[in-house]
């Protein structure tokens, strides 16, 4: 977090991908105390698909990604125990981040079909 600031601030382009809960919420850090999203960060993630448990390969801009691996291990048959102390192992702050993550993808979805009934309208 503090490398990823200090380029920032140099105004340095830097790109970086993390499964680090905490550098994904780094755009949102300042939100409570300037009110406003930090400008200099932004997020984007690689779409996935959870039926076909596979990436798109499409890019979600403003979205940060969320981890799919302990999913795909359960559907793919790993033993429930296993499974169940990887989640917990894997902490509640981690899966707070991914339910923000899900409800972030829902609307940005939403607001697609809303675009889209829109373009129809005008059309």
């Amino acid at each position: 977090m503090s490398l990823l600031e200090t380029f920032a601030e140099n105004s340095l382009l830097t790109i970086a991908t993390t499964h680090h809960g905490e550098l994904k919420t780094l755009k949102y850090r300042y939100l409570k105390q300037l009110e406003k999203c930090n400008e200099a960060f932004e997020n984007a993630c690689m779409e996935f698909d959870d039926v076909k448990l596979k990436p798109t390969y499409k890019i979600l801009w403003g979205i940060p990604g969320r981890s799919n691996a302990i999913n795909i291990a359960e559907r793919l048959g790993l033993p429930a125990p296993i499974v169940e102390d990887a989640r917990e192992l894997y902490g509640a702050a981690s899966a707070e981040i991914n339910e923000v993550i899900i409800d972030m993808e829902r609307f940005k979805q939403e607001s697609r079909d809303l675009l889209e009934e829109a373009r129809n309208y005008l059309k």
